[in-house]
């Protein structure tokens, strides 16, 4: 059975699924994608495949029209000419592409499986209609979690035809890089006062929050408490934050490293981190966090979330209200105590094991696509 799976980038952090499909034996993955990087997501490398592997990749190519619309080109013509039985495509509106593709396809006879968010929850009246438009041009859907199956049952959309595949990283790699660094010792005070320090890695966007966690930081700072900040990542509201709470860094109780992209130091800061906090919303890096034992703290209104915060409970995390600074501050003080608990740290990693890994994915996405031959 033949698949064909069109993606803007191929990218490094899900390695382990592009790998698990180039090697599916039940299923022939074709898998189309933009060798152009997109919004600084790093690709994959290509030398850790075999050539027939290598075989079953293929380039589209993205331009970005008007700042927020794709046109993927090269996709309708692979839908006009292609055998495969099944063509999946990202369930991202702004891919105007996808929707005459998607049409193409469905008048060819052709099954159409979006793959991506659904619906959020937090769409208004005009944003959530055309996107309900556009996920019915699908007959399946692959979902990252349960909240945006539920939003779109009720919306009308059939049941039986939306899949929950949760979300991954490469599973593989970060527990043997995790395995290898138990006997490591790190030391950061360089840059940092206490080892007794909470982490952020991530795109610095206005989504993420960051002041909020940065006011949370300064409360401690004024108060005397030894609780230091790690912000790994770049983006635009870098500058923002270093001029507005400049006194935290020259104290060396906050420190920007800027981005990372070795796996092992990257490891060594979450892993050696009595918390990540992400203020705003989160998504892969909850899975990121708890796969080196390190609890999670970001906020409970799954409407404003992403699809992997539905990872996180009170045996891994800890939550707080939205917007509410002294919410923030509280769960903090009680999340940083949280690796001290007997067995907490192999909870934490339990509970990625469980659902949110490559092989996990394959499984259900590949018992899935054999029922539509």
């Amino acid at each position: 059975m033949e698949v064909t799976y069109f993606t803007n980038v191929f990218s490094h952090y899900r390695y382990g699924i592009w790998k698990m499909f180039l090697e599916n034996k039940k299923i022939n993955f074709k898998i189309y994608y933009s060798n152009k990087e997109l919004n600084g997501i790093q690709q994959s490398s290509l030398n850790k495949f075999q050539s027939h592997q290598l075989n079953k990749l293929g380039h589209i190519k993205n331009i970005s029209l008007f700042g927020k619309v794709i046109w993927q080109v090269g996709v309708i013509k692979k839908v006009i000419t292609s055998r495969s039985q099944v063509f999946i495509f990202l369930g991202e509106m702004n891919i105007f592409s996808t929707w005459i593709s998607a049409i193409i396809a469905r008048i060819r006879g052709r099954n159409v499986i979006f793959w991506g968010h659904g619906l959020y929850g937090n769409e208004n009246f005009i944003k959530e209609f055309f996107r309900t438009t556009f996920l019915r041009l699908a007959e399946h859907h692959f979902l990252y979690g349960e909240h945006a199956k539920n939003l779109m049952i009720k919306k009308g959309i059939n049941k039986n035809q939306i899949h929950v595949i949760y979300n991954s990283l490469d599973h593989d790699k970060l527990t043997s890089i995790y395995r290898d660094s138990q006997n490591k010792k790190v030391n950061f005070c360089n840059v940092i006062k206490s080892s007794n320090y909470l982490i952020f890695s991530g795109r610095l966007t206005k989504a993420k929050n960051l002041s909020l966690l940065f006011d949370a930081m300064n409360y401690f700072f004024k108060n005397k408490v030894e609780i230091n900040l790690i912000v790994v990542g770049e983006g635009p509201e870098k500058n923002n934050l270093i001029k507005r709470y400049n006194n935290l860094i020259t104290s060396k109780i906050v420190h920007f490293t800027g981005e990372i992209y070795n796996e092992k130091k990257l490891c060594d800061y979450i892993r050696n981190a009595k918390l990540f906090v992400s203020p705003g919303n989160i998504g892969l890096a909850s899975i990121h966090s708890l796969t080196y034992g390190t609890p999670v703290c970001t906020h409970n209104d799954i409407n404003y979330q992403m699809p992997e915060a539905e990872i996180l409970n009170n045996k891994n995390s800890v939550l707080f209200k939205r917007n509410d600074l002294d919410s923030l501050i509280n769960a903090i003080e009680t999340g940083v105590l949280l690796k001290n608990k007997k067995g907490f740290i192999d909870k934490c990693i339990k509970s990625v094991s469980e659902k949110y890994t490559p092989k996990g994915q394959n499984k259900i996405i590949t018992s899935y696509l054999v029922c539509l031959k």
